[in-house]
């Protein structure tokens, strides 16, 4: 089987890379598939996960205005449909143009959706108008493609489209291991955009520092090209116990040396970083944002999920997982054992499966 990815980037270390990455390689190493990925702009190199070098890696160069960049696109995946004939094609683009691509393309196949995130996504702060106008253009064309696939009940639902599927992310670290949970430092996985809420966690950590003074906070994300969060840091002076550090590609050994991992996130889709930690026993505290932490995390059972932007509550409840190593390990093994639900190998024949289905009707 031949498939067609079209996506932004790859040359990140965000979750839609490694996810990309995880899966594809899977495709090649165990089916044999032909994968061919499209990006844009150079993003396909330097790569920072690993991607099989069978992976067939091809780029377009989008520039102008508006239009004339959209011409482009439709051009350049017809032009490379046509040379590579292949029998599915994916559409991993969050982007507004991404949702046009059943309308782009010239040649008849099945197009699959993979969704990420929540319909209401934004990297930066939008006007409330502005973000429900996206949202209504992408439900409108997502109903286009041949299957459009979330990555929880709770995503289908905000979506609302009939030909959506649920396809879970994966784990893609070895659950053998466990987190002893003896330290004092907490992990947070994100890059430094106004998606990943970095902002709401720092004045958290304000409250936190003054009552846990020997806690530290390790925070991994690119910060390159946004350094107004290590500027809040400095602000509210957490510079001896909040530390920053570029994006690494084996994280497995950092959150097995924390005890908690924190998200605020203002929106999410199915976060890895949260499966890769609850796999390894590390108890997790998140706000309840759309729509990604309540997908995964039991409250009070595998970790907490915190009213949205409710700072007195969320500080109280990592308050309470600091002070109490018996329910962090509690937390850890109930989370660990859920985490059994996500086996790859499992959710890879989900997508095969799906394949299949799409090129024998």
């Amino acid at each position: 089987m031949k498939i067609l990815y079209l996506t932004p980037s790859v040359n990140n270390e965000g979750g839609v890379a490694k996810s990309l990455s995880v899966k594809t390689n899977y495709f090649i190493e165990n089916y044999n598939y032909s994968i061919h990925i499209l990006t844009q702009n150079n993003g396909n190199s330097p790569l920072f996960h690993r991607f099989h070098p069978q992976i067939k890696m091809e780029d377009i160069t989008l520039k102008g205005t508006i239009i004339s960049r959209f011409f482009s696109y439709k051009n350049a995946i017809n032009h490379k449909i046509n040379e590579i004939n292949p029998d599915v094609v994916v559409v991993s683009d969050n982007g507004l143009k991404g949702y046009l691509v059943p309308i782009l393309l010239k040649k008849k196949l099945p197009i699959v959706f993979e969704c990420h995130g929540s319909i209401f996504v934004e990297e930066k702060k939008n006007s409330h108008w502005v973000t429900l106008l996206k949202a209504k253009y992408k439900r409108f064309f997502a109903k286009y493609f041949t299957r459009f696939i979330v990555l929880s009940e709770e995503s289908r639902k905000e979506w609302n489209t009939s030909n959506c599927e649920i396809i879970p992310n994966s784990i893609a670290v070895n659950p053998s291991k466990k987190a002893q949970l003896q330290a004092t430092n907490c992990i947070v996985i994100a890059r430094h955009s106004y998606e990943k809420g970095l902002d709401r966690l720092l004045l958290i950590w304000e409250e936190i520092q003054k009552s846990q003074p020997n806690w530290t906070l390790e925070i991994y994300g690119d910060f390159s090209q946004n350094d107004s969060i290590l500027q809040l840091a400095e602000r509210l002076e957490l510079q001896t116990t909040v530390r920053f550090f570029e994006p690494i590609r084996n994280l497995e050994e950092k959150y097995l040396s924390a005890s908690i991992m924190l998200m605020t996130s203002r929106t999410e889709g199915f976060p890895m970083a949260i499966l890769e930690a609850n796999s390894l026993g590390l108890p997790v505290i998140a706000y309840d944002c759309p729509i990604g932490p309540k997908s995964i995390i039991q409250n009070n059972e595998t970790g907490f999920l915190i009213q949205n932007n409710n700072k007195t509550e969320f500080v109280k409840q990592l308050n309470l997982l600091m002070n109490d190593i018996d329910l962090r390990i509690k937390m850890g093994e109930n989370a660990q054992i859920k985490m059994l639900h996500y086996n790859h190998q499992t959710i890879m024949e989900k997508w095969q499966k799906l394949f299949e289905s799409l090129i024998t009707h």
